[in-house]
């Protein structure tokens, strides 16, 4: 058990994933189809640091030309160029959202990368035992159904394939996120805004993987061996200009969360003051606004494995 947590809120942790529903594929689709735009233009900076240490752990430079990359949840195509630049081999990326798909295609076509829209947990485009490498950054978190999508990248890939995948690590070391939770349930206690139409805690987490032990062994359930976890931190590009040019570019990126939608204008100065307050008190503290992001990497067994 990692050293910051007791037994106990390791296993309240599971409680919570568990007993929490998760999204439909139409609810998925939905939200990213609505979201497309602004991940294009505010996160591609965010996510490199989890995308390149998939790239630099996948090996890609020794890729022959013969040879196939896949990247699941490949977004707005903003990694196209970081895995062209490390690899001769084709590269095929799939999305869910048709949207991202749209604005992916651009990317690809004069990196030569082939695009489709696809369910992670389907890869129906995908015939089985043809993929050398496959990326999934911070994507499989998101999805109705982990095992099923874990599933499908161990049935696509080649014997002896690898397959290396990112998802949100521990809330409580990812201030990006947690901050904005906090604030919130601050402003409510003390009365500045309403509570939510809706109760957050009914929404499945979208941390309910990050925990090592975990997800370790979800993947070797899935049939994937040598498996091993490591953590990476992705800083919000933002939070150099101090805690409030942070809290108005994390708020602009967030239209479509419903905690922010219902707030008048009144209700979002009193919640972007706290907010600021508590971003302030990060950085004072040496810490930087971003988000913990767990690892895992795994092989499918070759043939001649025992």
């Amino acid at each position: 058990i990692n050293a910051e947590y007791g037994e106990t809120t390791i296993f309240s942790m599971k409680r919570a994933r568990d007993e929490a529903p998760p999204p439909s594929n139409e609810a998925v689709r939905n939200k990213w189809d609505g979201f497309a735009d602004l991940y294009d233009r505010n996160f591609y900076l965010w996510s490199a640091p989890a995308h390149l240490s998939a790239v630099a752990a996948l090996s890609l430079p020794l890729l022959s030309e013969k040879q196939m990359v896949l990247e699941v949840g490949c977004g707005p195509g903003n990694g196209f160029k970081a895995i062209r630049d490390n690899t001769k081999a084709k590269v095929v990326a799939v999305d869910y959202s048709v949207e991202m798909v749209q604005r992916a295609s651009v990317r690809a076509s004069p990196l030569q990368v082939h695009t489709a829209v696809d369910d992670a947990q389907e890869l129906k485009s995908i015939k089985s035992d043809l993929i050398d490498r496959l990326i999934s950054t911070l994507c499989i978190h998101i999805v109705p159904d982990p095992e099923k999508a874990l599933g499908a990248f161990r049935r696509i890939l080649k014997p002896g394939g690898s397959m290396c995948a990112s998802v949100w690590g521990r809330e409580d070391a990812s201030p990006q996120f947690s901050l904005l939770k906090e604030a919130l349930k601050e402003c409510r206690s003390k009365g500045l805004i309403p509570a939510p139409a809706e109760d957050p805690a009914s929404r499945r987490s979208q941390f309910h993987l990050g925990d090592e032990t975990h997800l370790k062994k979800m993947v070797e359930d899935a049939g994937f061996v040598d498996v091993t976890t490591w953590r990476v931190q992705c800083v919000w590009p933002w939070c150099c200009d101090g805690p409030s040019a942070f809290v108005r570019s994390w708020l602009s990126s967030q239209p479509l969360a419903p905690e922010i939608q219902e707030l008048s204008p009144e209700h979002r100065r009193a919640l972007e003051t706290v907010f600021t307050e508590l971003a302030a008190g990060v950085i004072k503290a040496g810490r930087p606004i971003g988000c913990d992001v767990l690892l895992v990497q795994g092989r499918k067994p070759r043939l001649s494995d025992p």
